[in-house]
């Protein structure tokens, strides 16, 4: 009908090479009879072979054709990421972005590289102030899906896919119609980035485009994880420089910059520094009278509190009342900026977060208050060990130093290769120094260069120590000399003694009154949780005792930790702190009611249990 023509009678018959159909023709309107005969179809058939000769000669042209174009374009794709320098990670992102948009048609690419130890996808966009770098969490939205699942993803509508925000779009004045997201891997198979092409410029993204990208997929995986690891271990050996030059008795250096990679952006511009000073006039006496006592409740200052603000200005008073801002010459603003610069760098986690921080600060305090007739430690390394309370876990993850090695983060290769053990503790001593090289930030400006030596030596050393890994080494030794006699005049004595301050303060919160205990335990729990649901993310095999889909005791676990952690190192460091008696008193007090509740649980259900033991509860 839409033609004008009419069709009366039909041959309709396969075309072959080899047996295999190549093509069908379809023969119209016989024209010297009214139907077609079984003398035709024999005479199409006899045809047919030299035509399926012919078709067939033709695809196979058409593919070799197709196949030199391809590679011809791959040659030269990738003689330009084989040229691209790795020492410039932005440089080789921006090169595997132009040539997969090149290589598919495609209008453009976003390249989205995998952060497992914030379990993030990481992407540079250029906005019109310059470059913005977006995070999105693995598992949430298309690139997210991806990078948890591998795989890939051909949208032919990308408003019509629920997984699809159109709120980029919104933002940038931009319609995406058609996506092919496709998962990176290194040569050992890990995802270390998303690639996501937008817009086929004419039709959708084909399976053919899918065979290109995922063959220039494996180069392009190669290369970034090389960019990745060459950057890292760059920044990491400039780290490293920093800290051996603490520990071998040497200044540190300055940095080139006034501020340091990790805290740029974070030193307070003057309108905030300015807010966190009047907010440290509103400290009342009340809240201050608290703060030297073992009653104190770090809790009513938690993250999610409206009390959090004052964390700053309260440890800022914890070096007041010690006589410490006097005694080394601290500038106010100077210790405020250093204060804001920490709390700022530690990260929202369950437990390792600046609260945890603020308390072990609190509590360090509340020892060498109980501990000052006894004479153990210099004033020197008393300051010390309370800056090192502040900085302990700085930018701590989350996560322990098993998963870094097992995931192999770059923390953990970078670990790995240099054979060190304490991944996150060394993490956390570069970030002191670093921090504490800013000269706006530097609370040691007011020593001599031998005292801020020494400051540097003894902070190294006393977070170090705090890598449970680590903690019989530490145990027996202290043992070791408690029985062969404390030496006040001893360095090497008086370097433990504030190292296993520092640890004691560290793991406190079982000895302190059951409720503040008890919500510590809770936060301890979910943190662990938080790491098994990333194990589970990242295809690592879930640590038992951090398995949400099993059930959680924490009656047990507390038991655990309380009997294989805390009371035998309690009963080690005793006859030296015997002033801390009162804290092992709560322990053991907090252990029965534990004790009792578990009993009690024990006799409506029995339910398998899994005692917490020194390892489970690793800190990295």
């Amino acid at each position: 009908m839409e033609t004008g023509y009419r069709t009366s009678t039909i041959l309709c018959m396969p075309v072959k090479y080899e047996g295999v159909i190549v093509a069908v023709a379809q023969i119209l309107n016989k024209r010297t009879a009214d139907v077609f005969t079984f003398d035709d179809e024999e005479t199409f058939e006899a045809f047919a072979t030299f035509a399926g000769v012919c078709i067939r000669s033709h695809q196979l042209f058409h593919k070799a054709v197709y196949e030199k174009r391809r590679n011809d374009v791959f040659i030269t794709i990738l003689t330009k990421l084989s040229n691209t320098d790795i020492r410039d990670m932005d440089s080789v992102a921006q090169t595997v972005i132009d040539n997969i948009t090149e290589l598919l048609h495609a209008d453009r690419c976003t390249l989205f590289m995998v952060d497992k130890e914030a379990n993030d996808l990481v992407s540079k966009i250029m906005t019109n102030s310059g470059a913005m770098e977006i995070r999105v969490p693995i598992g949430a939205g298309i690139a997210g899906h991806v990078a948890l699942h591998g795989g890939t993803l051909n949208i032919k509508d990308a408003y019509a896919d629920s997984r699809f925000s159109p709120e980029t779009d919104r933002r940038m004045g931009y319609t995406t119609r058609t996506i092919l997201a496709m998962a990176i891997r290194d040569h050992a198979g890990q995802i270390v980035a998303v690639t996501q092409v937008i817009n086929k410029l004419q039709g959708c993204f084909t399976a053919e485009d899918e065979d290109m990208l995922s063959y220039f997929s494996m180069f392009a995986g190669i290369a970034l994880s090389n960019a990745r690891l060459y950057d890292f271990v760059l920044r990491s050996g400039n780290q490293a420089l920093e800290l051996f030059q603490a520990t071998a008795e040497q200044q540190p250096r300055r940095l080139s910059t006034n501020v340091g990679p990790h805290f740029y952006g974070m030193v307070p511009a003057p309108e905030e520094l300015e807010e966190y000073m009047k907010l440290s006039e509103l400290v009342t006496a009340e809240m201050e009278a608290d703060l030297l006592t073992s009653r104190f409740n770090v809790h009513q200052y938690a993250l999610s509190t409206p009390h959090h603000r004052f964390v700053v200005p309260l440890i800022c008073r914890l070096f007041d009342m010690m006589g410490f801002t006097e005694q080394f010459s601290i500038n106010k603003e100077t210790m405020f900026k250093f204060l804001i610069c920490a709390k700022k760098k530690y990260r929202k986690v369950p437990y390792h977060n600046i609260t945890h921080a603020f308390d072990v600060a609190q509590t360090v305090c509340v020892y060498l208050r109980l501990l000052q007739p006894a004479g153990l430690l210099t004033d020197l390394e008393r300051f010390t060990l309370l800056v090192s309370a502040v900085l302990h876990d700085i930018d701590h993850m989350g996560l322990n130093n098993s998963f870094h090695f097992r995931a192999e983060t770059p923390l953990g290769v970078l670990s790995a290769a240099s054979g060190a053990k304490s991944v996150l503790e060394v993490h956390h001593c570069s970030l002191s120094i670093e921090l504490l090289s800013i000269p706006s930030c530097n609370i040691l400006e007011g020593m001599a260069d031998a005292e801020q030596k020494e400051a540097f030596k003894g902070l190294i050393y006393n977070i170090l120590a705090t890598d449970m890994a680590r903690h019989k080494e530490f145990c027996d030794r202290f043992r070791e000399m408690v029985q062969n006699g404390f030496n006040r005049e001893d360095g090497e004595h008086r370097k433990l003694v504030a190292a296993m301050l520092l640890k004691c303060a560290d793991i406190s919160n079982v000895t302190k009154p059951f409720e503040i205990s008890r919500m510590w335990g809770m936060a301890m729990t979910e943190e662990f949780l938080f790491q098994g649901d990333t194990e589970r993310t990242v295809g690592l095999g879930v640590t038992p005792s951090f398995n949400r889909q099993e059930k959680v005791a924490l009656a047990q676990s507390q038991l655990g930790f309380i009997n294989n952690v805390v009371i035998p190192m309690m009963d080690t460091v005793l006859p030296l702190f015997s002033a801390l008696e009162s804290f092992d008193q709560t322990l053991k007090s907090n252990r029965d009611r534990w004790d009792d509740m578990l009993n009690r649980q024990n006799s409506f259900v029995e339910t398998p249990q899994t005692s917490a033991t020194e390892k489970d509860f690793e800190k990295v």
